[in-house]
């Protein structure tokens, strides 16, 4: 059973998100899957700890940083 402040803190936050232009966005999600639940533009998962975002931005094909407009670190 999901704690109060979890549940509360995913209220807050979708009623957050749902205030921004969703389908207009790029997003990554680290190890979660909650992003899917969403109309995003763009939506990449990466799985921790592979992907740790504390160690900076992920290189893409190019070599150049990737760059998002949300990250949800679930």
């Amino acid at each position: 059973m999901p704690s109060q402040n979890w549940t509360e803190l995913r209220r807050i936050s979708r009623a957050w998100l749902k205030e921004l232009p969703l389908q207009g966005m790029s997003v990554a999600e680290i190890s979660g899957q909650w992003g899917k639940y969403f109309n995003f533009g763009f939506y990449e998962q990466f799985r921790y700890p592979k992907y740790d975002i504390c160690k900076g931005l992920y290189e893409g094909e190019d070599g150049k940083p990737r760059k998002f407009d949300l990250i949800i670190a679930d």
